[in-house]
Order: C-alpha cells, then structure tokens, then sequence
C-alpha cells in the first residue's frame, strides 16, 4: 500500500486546521471586530471637543460610542482573566494592551493621549482598571467573587457598582485611583478622585471611596462620597486633604497608602 494518500491527507489536515488554530491564538481584541469598529466611529470627531480645532464643542456627546467600547474592553478583560497562568494584572494588561494597538492605527490622525489607553489599580484579589478615550475616563472593578460555601466560585467576574459614580455628563473626565488601607475585616480598599469639566473653564471635583465585597456577586460598595467645585478663576474646594480628613472623621483607619497625603 502506498504511502501518498496518507500524505496528501496529512497535508490537507495541516491546510485546513492551521488557519483555525491561529486564529484561536490570535489577539483576543483584534478578533473581535466591535473593537475595531468602536473605535472607527471616533475618527470622524476632534481628538478634544474643548480643544482645536475649535468650533466642535458640541461634539462631546459621545456615550452611545465610549460605553459601548468601555463595556467590551471590560468583556475582554474578563475573558483574559479567565485564562492562562500569568498573574492577573498581567492577563488584563495584554488584553488592553490589544486594543491599545488597534486604537494606534485606527485612530492614527489623534495625539497618542487622546487614544484608548488604560491603567491597573492592582489590590491583589481586586483589579481596578481605568480606562480612557477622547479626553473620558472612567474605572472597572474585577474580582472573584465567593460563590456559595458548598460550591466556592474561581471566576473573575465584572464588579457592580453599587452607587455608581463613574459616569458623567460633561465634555471631559479624569480620574485617579489610589489605594487605601484595608478595612478590618482584610477587604480591598480604593479612593477614586474624579476631576470634570466643561468647555467654558468650570470644573467639578468628587471622591468615592470603594470597599470590595466578594458576597453576593462580588460589587465594590461605596463607603465615602465627597464632592466640590471650582470654577474658572477660583482655587479648588475640594481637595484630597479635604477628602481624607473627612475620611478620618468617620473611621479610626489610616485611609490611604501610596496615595494623597
């Protein structure tokens, strides 16, 4: 018996599963094409509304765009924990470091700061992630939540946010992210300092302070909320000082480590 028509099948099994098996192995933000198409709905705007060219002020009102770009890039960082042995702020950051580089071609013509860029809050068992575009930003939280005692869960989940304090209705926010001290049961802390503005010059300061609870879900309850403003020739009202004394005043525990003092 020859040996040619095991070859011949042999090289059709190559010819036919290779594409498939790289495609499985390719850039998890690059295979899905809303990411690509996201991103593509930005090029027809001004990288800043408030800045030049001037005149698009009005071009601000892009949530149907940035949430729904936010919202799979939080997908795929979900499915990157998921998977593979690294440690996990490096699982998330190669997800978003994917759509980092399809943003750089996509959105080629905007100064690289305007472009999708990200930055990991790392607090071991909790991963907050900010997440920017345009001149938007705004924070995700991941973690593993408990499950049931009999039936203990090791998926990394999306957190919800009780109180949810990360979206905004104006042209520009920034937000900071700081972590604080653990509570006295060992639960994950954070402070996010969020700074927003108008075009016009007024600007608008908050804080929310987040504990981590892995019960019911796993969510990110809000145990501090502050918020001020300042306007265009004024000096800022609220400031993390302000934030943290409060902050003192309602707990005995040091609030921040490697934060704002």
């Amino acid at each position: 018996m020859t040996r040619r028509p095991l070859v011949c099948l042999l090289i059709a099994f190559v010819l036919f599963f290779c594409p498939i098996a790289h495609a499985l192995v390719s850039d998890d933000a690059d295979s899905k094409p809303d990411i690509r198409v996201l991103l593509g709905r930005f090029t027809s705007l001004s990288p800043d509304p408030c800045g030049p060219p001037y005149g698009n002020e009005k071009d601000w009102h892009t949530d149907q765009i940035e949430k729904p770009l936010f919202e799979s890039a939080a997908a795929l960082v979900v499915n990157a924990l998921n998977s593979g042995s690294a440690p996990p702020k490096e699982r998330a950051a190669e997800a978003l470091r994917g759509i980092e580089r399809i943003s750089t071609e996509v959105n080629a013509a905007w100064p690289k700061e305007n472009r999708f860029q990200f930055e990991i809050l790392d607090l071991k068992e909790v991963l907050v992630v900010k997440m920017s575009v345009r001149v938007y930003e705004r924070y995700f939280v991941f973690g593993i939540p408990s499950g049931d005692a009999d039936k203990p869960n090791r998926l990394w989940r999306r957190a919800s946010l009780i109180e949810d304090d990360s979206e905004f209705d104006v042209p520009w926010v920034a937000v900071q992210l700081y972590p604080m001290h653990r509570s006295p049961s060992g639960k994950a802390r954070f402070l996010a300092r969020f700074t927003t503005g108008g075009c016009a010059g007024s600007v608008g300061v908050s804080y929310a302070g987040r504990e981590w609870n892995p019960e019911y879900g796993g969510s990110a309850e809000q145990i501090l909320s502050i918020k001020g403003a300042l306007g265009s020739m004024t000096k800022l009202k609220t400031s993390p000082k302000l934030a943290l004394s409060v902050w003192r005043e309602r707990s005995s525990i040091s609030p921040i480590a490697g934060g704002p003092q």
